[in-house]
């Protein structure tokens, strides 16, 4: 099951395009992401909807005064 909102499906793209700008290792400020992640092109707040969202789920940490990284990623289901 997702832990994106039912009512907002775009935040779990959203998140995914900060973690991949994230992927590449260190440390980046919020500035950085959204120019990287694309963020002038989704609606006002959305950026910042989609860096809490990844903060709250763990996939995004916080590491300094306005510098994120990337965190854990989230756990695998088994196939069966």
């Amino acid at each position: 099951m997702s832990s994106y909102p039912r009512s907002k499906p775009y935040l779990a793209d959203e998140v995914d395009a900060i973690v991949a700008a994230l992927d590449g290792g260190g440390s980046h400020s919020a500035t950085e992401l959204s120019r990287v992640a694309g963020a002038r092109y989704g609606g006002p707040g959305r950026f910042r909807e989609a860096m809490r969202s990844g903060l709250a789920s763990g996939r995004i940490r916080r590491v300094g005064r306005q510098r994120y990284a990337a965190g854990q990623r989230p756990a695998r289901v088994p196939s069966t």
